[in-house]
This record gives C-alpha cells, sequence and structure tokens, in this order.
C-alpha cells in the first residue's frame, strides 16, 4: 500500500496543473480575438468550457492508446475508442456553435493546450509497472468528473449540457472499470483527487447504459 500511495502521489504532481490548472483553461481562447464575438447564444465561459473539454477528451484518448500498445489488456483500447466518441461529440457542438477547434493537429500526442502536453509527455514514457498505467487512468477520470460536473453547472443550454451528462456517464463508468482493474490485482482503491465518499458513491453503483464504456463491474458493488 505504501508503494501505491508513492506512485499516486507522483501522479497527482505530475497532474497537479492538469485542469488539471484552472489558469490555463483559456490559454488557447485568449489569442482567439474577436473570432468568436459573433457567437452570441453562449457566455465566454461555455465557449471555453467547450473548447477545453474537446482537448481534455483528446488527452484521454491519446493516453489510452499508448498505454494499450504497452499492455496487453484491453481496457486501454475500449476506453480509447469510447474518448474518441466523446471527441467527436465535443467537435459537433463547436461547430454547431461555430467555435474554432483547438485540435489543430489529431495526431497522438500534439495539444494546443501546453499543460495537456506536459500531462500526456509525463504519463506516457514506458512504465514500469500495470498499476502505474491503471492509476494514470484512475486519475485522468477523478478530473474528468471534476471538470464535467464544473461545466454542466455553467451551462443553461440543453444540447450542451446533454453532451456533457453523457461524457460525465462515460468517465463515471471508465473510472468503475480501471478500479475494478486495479482491485483484481489486490489493491485498495483510494482516490486521487475526487473526495472519497463521492468516488465510493460512484464505483459501489452499477455501470451505467448510455454512453460508451470499456468493460466494467456490470451492475456489481464493490466488496
Amino acid at each position: 500500500m505504501k508503494n501505491i500511495k508513492l506512485i499516486a502521489a507522483a501522479l497527482i504532481v505530475s497532474v497537479s496543473s492538469l485542469s488539471y490548472a484552472e489558469g490555463n483553461r483559456g490559454q488557447f481562447n485568449k489569442n482567439q480575438g474577436n473570432r468568436n464575438l459573433q457567437v452570441q447564444a453562449l457566455t465566454a465561459e461555455e465557449q471555453n468550457d467547450l473548447v477545453y473539454m474537446r482537448e481534455e477528451e483528446k488527452l484521454a484518448r491519446d493516453v489510452y492508446v499508448i498505454l494499450g500498445e504497452y499492455f496487453d489488456i484491453r481496457i486501454f483500447n475500449n476506453i480509447a475508442l469510447a474518448e474518441q466518441k466523446h471527441m467527436n461529440s465535443v467537435k459537433r457542438l463547436l461547430d454547431k456553435y461555430s467555435i474554432e477547434d483547438p485540435v489543430l493537429d489529431d495526431a497522438i500526442g500534439i495539444f494546443t493546450n501546453e499543460v495537456f502536453s506536459e500531462f500526456y509527455d509525463n504519463n506516457t514514457s514506458p512504465l514500469v509497472e500495470l498499476k502505474n498505467a491503471i492509476l494514470t487512468g484512475i486519475l485522468i477520470e477523478e478530473v474528468d468528473i471534476i471538470d464535467l460536473q464544473k461545466a454542466i453547472n455553467k451551462t443553461n443550454k440543453t444540447d450542451i449540457k446533454n453532451v456533457y451528462e453523457n461524457l460525465l456517464r462515460g468517465s463515471r463508468n471508465h473510472l468503475r472499470a480501471f478500479v475494478r482493474q486495479l482491485e483484481s490485482m489486490g489493491v485498495v482503491y483510494e482516490s486521487l483527487v475526487l473526495d472519497q465518499a463521492v468516488a465510493d458513491a460512484i464505483v459501489n453503483s452499477p455501470m451505467e447504459r448510455g454512453s460508451s464504456n470499456g468493460k466494467g463491474r456490470k451492475g456489481q458493488g464493490r466488496r
């Protein structure tokens, strides 16, 4: 357990800026100037959140693609496919509201936001243990849950809320899947950035339908 806590601590340090740094959320948007002023339907916060979520979902996809190449287990490849669908969902909203897409290059590991680039570089080098990779997945999903809930609370647009709720449901399912994988190794799950009570409520509840997800608990709670 001590080693796991040390690994988790290292992951948190590498990601402490990841949303992962609220100050970087507008890094791309501050350069857009007046290009989106014609979009009157959305507030600046709503636009910024959509741009941020587009790259945040790309980060998850890219990390899982690389981890899927390192380890011979299906969970990373399965969830990477789901993250691609999440990226596509946000892209449709960007197009609908005529917001510039931050994904200027869809190649793996390329990001407009430097914070995402740093996180990707720090967490996709060859890993010594599978446990470290699973903890990286857990961290990404916990942060996604936090960021999506914040974004939901800041919009009153039904279409945006629906997409965010779908992504949130997917992130909860992904977290359940990663925790199940971790516990199959004999490691007790302790949340990394989520409130422990919130995390426990998620992983003790059944997999949710309505969003693409990796293999999970199939309705079973933790024991």
